[in-house]
């Protein structure tokens, strides 16, 4: 045997025997990817099929002795392992009314996407579509007959195991098909390694995994140019109809078969193969290639002239006309529609000067974009010019797209040259990834509704088993799996028309509960369920009605049903929630019979086993704590509540990141890891050049429609800082929910509130630096994409601000800076930092700050010398400003104004004539018109003095800046006021909790306010001692305040320079003595603010602290004759408290003393004592 050739062995061998025993072996998931090998098995034994020999392989010990002698043969010569995944069954595709499992790991790009293609053209030719739908059938039949087992994925061309012989052996006559080798008998592929999928003579199965890339290369060689093309292009428009176009989305036009329409010289140019999107300011053209490039350029030129329009006609055939105009942003993108077999090879070599995408790159980029927007983000950044990137692609424009979407829309941040390699069967993997992965738990046979995968997009992190957002806005869908069954519930958009406004607001609640009951019940619903599926739809009273004919509606507690039993393995129930009683009940209800009640009333009707037994599993529950709830939080604001802030994703904050290294390479930062007393001159460097370029992009945008839609974002995040904090104060009062629930709700909404702290700094900025600048006309109007741009550019900028102002003030070991070689720029937060910050956010929120206070002096303080001072600086009385405040924000003020004809109500900002806001002042309130007039005057923002003589905005110089939003929140713009209502209600608040807790939104300006604000918090920096005071019991300690220790012990000859301590408190019996400094601090609104009080309480020559160190040094050394001289007997413990009203820690200095907050000291040290 050693010097024999694989046709000499293989004449050894009975043919169908051999051919078994090969298939077996070119079959194994991993050896498919030694496509060299099983290439030259095949081939070997179809040329030597005639050879039958002596030998017969029955036993998988034959087997194995035969596998032993073609392996030896195999490695003397070097056959190269392809890297690309085996699939087993995992991908499917769908077609003629079911789904069928496909081979794609087969060295070959981009099958999957021809896949749609073929569909497309074999619709018109019915011997044609029996072929396609026998390949389909074919493949899915060897995928489910042979991969029965777990089929690892091994690097080695290895003989395949007894288990897996046995199934080949026992289906091989079953894979001869007489159909597909009479189709492909004279079949030959311009891939000259292609061979034949049925042996000539006795056409015995090969496996060749190529049926659906060599038919659609055979029916393109065979079918004219044009109605290949013409189908393709009908597949990309329909499968985009399919994935995204529904009625709701009416930002979204999609039209076909385009024309350039030139009326004064009536002539048409019409591009029969064409595809067009105009979503908001983007219209995308997709045209093929082999249109005359000059022409097009002529075409588009007179259309940005307006010499023609575009004509084209929309999916239900209705005629659409475009007219440029100047907000219009006009994408022209190639496509190459030729060569759609997936056997022709293309290298990519994408480039600056380059922007062809071919047509299968085109389908694959519609299938797998989460979103409109998505597709048109790539397109552009795939024809930017600007970048500076090179990418090799030896996968295709699908791999590239999943690239730029799996690093978040940029594939390289820094400043590089480099190359980037997309190596080959990325889409592949990803592909198969989706279905094996994110898919496991998709419903397949659930019916038509679920036919097509790509119109969902998957939502991770939920209660349920997978659960699925429709990219075309149809609705959303929650999978619960159990014993291989399936509970699909469905929330479609029609549910929207019989809500109100208020119970829309429950609509988040109720979801949570009916998943969680799901979730939490799904293996008893399924295990009584006497299906597969069981489909509960939520739908309107309309869409009720309209599938009620003929069909009994059903009445329960919280719902009306239809249900549908048309097929065998799915029961369908349409239901009509009564969301009235919904909301209502969720409110009043305290323990989880309210859900119990619920999920009964839904899933009432449904075929069960034993019905009763269910409901008796369900009600075991019914004297629980709820899992969800929903309270009414009333709010004394206008808001639109629908709109919801949340903050840019990475994808934005890279593409600002890449804009950064740009800047930096240019000014000459080396790159390095700075050291901490570094950052503070590197920033200074490069953050003027930043600032520069980010005004430069926003001012190619229209300034008031920018000023609204950030205003509309700001106003957002106030409420969301709000509610989320009334959120904490009914969690903080509830006794009915699931304690875990509880901690869970509790911990969310402190991290959004968290979040929107941050972006409501962020979103301040943005806004000042947009109205700084000059007014200009013919700008684009800002798309969401924009703005997250704007604000991630916005968040980078103060995130810059505040590291150099930590490091200025102090903040040792907080701070991280780099720049890479590429020029990317890293600041991280240290351990250290993110250590302190939790700590800072536990406490705060757990404790809260000292707020006992003394409403008698303060009423006199306010009515009195406050609102003396506060007119006296301003000129406006606190009576007028609050009462123009109140009037501005409220619901009813904005109702009245949202129906007069000149004034503009966009969401949550208001643009109102002047005059017509103070005649409404007059009549609702008894204040003179002057004073309206005056508080509108000291609330206008100014914007001429919003930045420093240098141009720039002093967002370092809190407590200075008067000229600031937060402070002036409404803008004078000609006659008109515009405004929002929550801003208002936001500065009437931090005016008031501002004063009372003596910190001014600004002190310029402000210097008798200033001064009664200083006397007013010296009362409280007695009364907090007297507090503490009161805290302990008299019966138990001796409590001495603001003593002096030569006072407190005359006999013990103590110096009088040490100071006093705040208290003193002795506990005689357990021998214990608490010694305190107490202060009462400012609250900090900003960083600068919190480390001032780190210098001044902690690290400076004269900190508080250190004198009390002092005074804690000189107590201990000379305790014991304290003791003994004020009559006490003993070894007295010392227990030293640096106590304050606020939450606040050294975090740069230890000292031999607890810093402690009044509130924690309460609450902690009596517990523990």
């Amino acid at each position: 045997m050693e010097d024999k050739t694989l046709p000499d062995i293989f004449e050894q061998y009975e043919t169908v025997s051999l051919g078994k025993a090969i298939y077996t072996i070119t079959s194994w998931g991993s050896n498919r990817q030694y496509i060299g090998a099983s290439d030259t098995l095949n081939k070997t034994f179809i040329e030597n099929e005639e050879n039958s020999g002596p030998h017969k392989i029955i036993t998988y010990k034959d087997f194995q002795n035969l596998f032993k002698i073609i392996a030896k043969k195999l490695n003397k010569s070097f056959i190269a392992q392809e890297n690309f995944y085996c699939d087993t069954g995992e991908v499917k595709f769908y077609s003629e009314g079911k789904f069928h499992k496909i081979i794609l790991g087969n060295g070959s790009e981009d099958t999957y996407e021809a896949c749609f293609f073929i569909e497309s053209i074999v619709q018109n030719d019915e011997y044609l579509k029996d072929i396609w739908q026998e390949i389909l059938y074919y493949e899915d039949y060897i995928l489910s007959n042979l991969y029965t087992m777990r089929i690892p994925q091994n690097n080695e061309f290895e003989c395949p195991p007894e288990e897996y012989f046995n199934s080949v052996f026992k289906e091989y006559d079953s894979l001869k098909n007489p159909k597909l080798a009479s189709f492909f008998r004279d079949f030959r592929s311009s891939n000259e390694e292609l061979y034949e999928f049925f042996t000539p003579i006795n056409e015995l199965p090969i496996f060749l995994p190529m049926l659906k890339e060599s038919f659609l290369e055979k029916i393109e060689q065979n079918l004219t140019i044009d109605d290949i093309q013409h189908s393709s292009w009908n597949a990309i428009i329909n499968q985009f109809v399919n994935n995204y176009q529904i009625s709701t989305n009416r930002s979204l036009k999609t039209f076909i078969s385009l024309a350039f329409t030139n009326k004064a010289e009536e002539k048409d140019f019409i591009i029969e193969n064409s595809f067009a999107l105009l979503h908001k300011n983007d219209l995308l053209i997709f045209i093929p290639n082999e249109l005359d490039a000059e022409l097009i350029d002529k075409l588009i030129t007179d259309f940005k002239q307006e010499k023609n329009t575009i004509v084209g006609a929309t999916v239900n055939r209705k005629a659409l006309e475009i007219t440029f105009n100047s907000n219009l942003n006009l994408i022209i993108q190639k496509v190459d529609d030729t060569e759609l077999s997936p056997n022709i090879m293309k290298l990519m070599l994408v480039s600056k000067d380059e922007a062809l995408i071919d047509i299968k790159g085109m389908m694959g980029i519609i299938n797998f974009a989460s979103d409109i927007e998505e597709i048109i983000e790539f397109i552009k950044y795939f024809k930017d010019k600007n970048i500076s990137e090179r990418t090799m692609n030896m996968s295709g424009i699908t791999s590239y797209f999943q690239t730029w979407q799996d690093l978040d829309n940029v594939i390289v941040e820094g400043v590089t040259t480099d190359l980037v390699f997309v190596p080959p069967y990325q889409s592949v993997e990803r592909t198969v990834e989706l279905y094996s992965n994110d898919l496991i738990n998709y419903p397949f046979n659930a019916g038509l509704a679920f036919s097509n995968i790509h119109r969902w997009s998957v939502i991770s992190d939920t209660t349920a088993d997978l659960s699925l957002l429709g990219k075309d806005g149809e609705g959303s869908v929650d999978i619960f799996v159990s014993n291989g069954k399936k509970i699909i519930y469905r929330e479609l958009h029609y549910i929207l028309e019989d809500m109100d406004e208020e119970t829309i607001e429950t609509i988040d609640s109720f979801h949570e509960i009916i998943t969680n009951a799901f979730d939490e019940y799904k293996e008893r619903i399924l295990s009584f369920f006497k299906k597969d599926f069981l489909e509960i739809s939520l739908i309107s009273e309309r869409i009720l009605n309209k599938y009620a004919t003929g069909v009994p509606i059903m009445t329960n507690k919280y719902n009306s049903t239809v249900i549908i039993n048309s097929e065998k393995s799915i029961q369908k129930l349409l239901i009509n929630p009564y969301w009235e009683k919904i909301a209502s009940d969720n409110v009043l209800s305290k323990t989880k019979s309210f859900e119990n009640d619920l999920l009964v009333s839904f899933i009432n009707g449904v075929s069960f086993n034993n019905k009763e037994s269910l409901e008796l599993e369900i009600r075991k529950t019914d004297d629980d704590g709820r899992t969800s709830s929903i309270s009414r939080i009333e709010v004394p604001y206008y808001i639109n509540t629908h709109l919801r802030f949340e903050s840019p994703k990475l994808s934005s904050f890279k593409l600002v990141r890449k804009i950064l290294a740009q800047i930096i390479k240019d000014i000459g930062l080396e790159a390095k890891n700075y050291e901490e007393t570094e950052i503070l001159g590197v920033i200074k460097q490069f953050r003027n050049e930043i600032r520069r370029n980010f005004i430069q992009r926003i001012e190619k945008i229209d300034k008031f429609e920018l000023h609204t839609k950030l205003l509309n974002i700001y106003s957002s995040i106030i409420f969301q800082i709000d509610i989320h904090q009334k959120r904490l104060s009914v969690f903080n009062s509830t006794t009915h929910l699931e304690e875990e629930t509880l901690h869970q709700f509790r911990d969310d909404a402190i991290e959004l509130r968290e979040e929107s702290k941050v972006y409501k700094q962020v979103l301040e900025y943005v806004i000042e630096e947009n109205l700084i600048r000059e007014d200009q006309s013919d700008m684009s109007i800002p798309s969401d994409i924009d703005l997250n741009n704007i604000i991630a550019y916005g968040k980078w900028i103060i995130g810059f601000q505040n590291m150099s102002d930590s490091v200025n003030y102090g903040a040792a070991g907080w701070n991280q800076l780099g720049i890479r070689e590429d020029y990317v720029v890293e600041i991280e937060e240290t351990n250290k930092y993110i250590k302190d910050a939790n700590l800072i956010k536990t406490l705060r929120y757990n404790f809260g700050d000292y707020s006992i206070r003394d409403q008698s002096y303060d009423k006199t303080m306010l009515s009195n010398e406050i609102s003396s001072a506060f007119l006296q600086d301003t000129g406006v009385s606190l009576q007028s400003l609050f009462a123009t405040l109140s009037l501005l924000y409220s619901h009813s003020t904005i109702s009245i104004l949202a129906d007069l004809e000149d004034v503009t109500v966009t969401s949550n900002v208001v643009m109102a004539p002047i005059e017509t806001v103070a005649n409404l002042f007059l009549e609702e309130t008894d204040l003179p018109l002057e004073d309206f007039y005056k508080v509108i005057d000291f609330i206008n923002l100014k914007v001429d003095e919003i930045s420093d003589e240098n141009g720039v905005i002093p967002i370092w110089e809190k407590k200075k800046r008067k000229n600031k939003l937060s402070a002036q929140p409404v803008l004078v713009k000609k006659c008109f006021l515009i405004f929002s209502p929550i801003t208002l209600y936001e500065l009437e608040k931090t005016w008031y909790t501002g004063i009372t807790n003596f910190i001014l939104p600004y002190n310029n300006g402000l210097e008798k306010l200033t001064s009664s604000i200083d006397k007013w918090k010296t009362y409280y920096e007695h009364k907090i001692v007297i507090d503490l005071a009161s805290l302990f019991d008299d019966s138990i300690y001796d409590v001495y305040t603001d003593k002096e220790l030569y006072k407190l012990d005359p006999k013990g000859n103590h110096p009088r320079n040490i100071g006093d301590y705040d208290l003193i408190a002795v506990n005689n019996e357990d021998q214990e003595i608490l010694l305190f400094e107490v202060k009462y601090m400012r609250l900090s609104q900003t960083m600068k603010d919190f480390l001032g009080d780190q210098g001044k309480y902690f690290l400076n020559k004269k900190a508080k602290a250190k004198q009390f160190e002092r005074r804690v040094t000189y107590f201990e050394e000379n305790v014991d004759k304290i003791v003994n001289n004020i009559g006490l007997e003993g070894d007295f413990k010392i227990k030293k408290y640096f106590l304050t009203n606020k939450n606040i820690r050294s975090f740069f200095k230890e000292y031999p003393f607890k810093v402690v907050s009044f509130n924690e000291f309460k609450e902690t040290y009596f517990t523990n004592n």
